[in-house]
């Protein structure tokens, strides 16, 4: 959870530096992060990022952990994260970008509090 906080953090300096393709790709990972930390509790680890979505949706939405809009807001993270990376022509806007952290923020605290209502998390790490 320290690199999805950290990631955070740097999606939000991004963003104020009007860096939003940047912001948004870091916005996504620090997601990303959260997802492995839930996976973690299961002793599950993908090798990608499409099983890592993957994953998630089998074990815990399937399971009903966590609602299927999770795993839909994370799908258009990831989207978003490889066109932010990867696309040579579109650029990200500030509100767009915005919309992206925020759903980021969400995701995070959702995931965070799962991990902390089971024990998963301890202060500082």
């Amino acid at each position: 959870m320290a690199m999805a906080r950290e990631s955070l953090q740097a999606s939000r300096l991004c963003f104020q530096a009007q860096l939003f393709n940047e912001s948004v790709s870091r916005a996504y990972y620090a997601v990303f992060h959260c997802v492995q930390a839930v996976l973690f509790t299961r002793g599950l680890e993908a090798k990608t990022h499409g099983g890592t979505h993957d994953l998630l949706y089998t074990h815990f939405v399937k399971a009903g952990v966590f609602p299927p809009e999770v795993a839909k807001a994370y799908a258009g993270l990831q989207r978003y994260r490889q066109i932010a990376d990867y696309s040579r022509t579109m650029r990200f806007e500030s509100a767009n970008a915005k919309a992206e952290i925020d759903a980021a923020e969400r995701l995070f605290s959702a995931f965070e509090s799962w991990l902390g209502a089971g024990g998963w998390l301890t202060t500082g790490h």
